[in-house]
């Protein structure tokens, strides 16, 4: 739960969220979930979203969901989500390490990040 202890230190300042959609169908966008971690973001944590980078979203996410999910965010958080792409385009990694920071993305994204966010952090010493 570290980041809930992050969040809930009011000096670290901001955070930024990436989402990776890259597997994500239809069938498993759960709508009253993503309108839940809305909630949480705007009641609990106001303002303290950096970033939010939706990678590798579906075509039918930009078409289908962000226009039922975008109205439940105010404008000014409105304007931190970005739909990036993970392709092989350099300007592609340039963009998301705008945001980001290179030291912070993964490195299958050409960061410097080698954690492997898929296992146990403890096996990771």
């Amino acid at each position: 739960f570290a980041a809930q202890a992050a969040l809930s230190d009011k000096a670290t300042g901001t955070f930024s969220i990436v989402f990776d959609l890259s597997k994500a169908r239809y069938a498993n966008i759960d709508l009253p979930l993503i309108q839940r971690f809305v909630a949480i973001l705007t009641d609990f944590y106001p303002e303290r979203l950096g970033v939010m980078l939706l990678l590798d979203a579906p075509s039918f996410f930009p078409a289908l969901c962000w226009p039922l999910i975008r109205p439940w965010l105010n404008p000014v958080t409105r304007s931190k989500v970005h739909f990036v792409s993970s392709d092989a385009d350099p300007s592609t990694t340039d963009a998301i390490s705008f945001w980001l920071g290179g030291e912070c993305l993964p490195t299958h994204l050409g960061g410097q990040d080698d954690f492997d966010y898929g296992k146990d952090p403890a096996s990771q010493d």
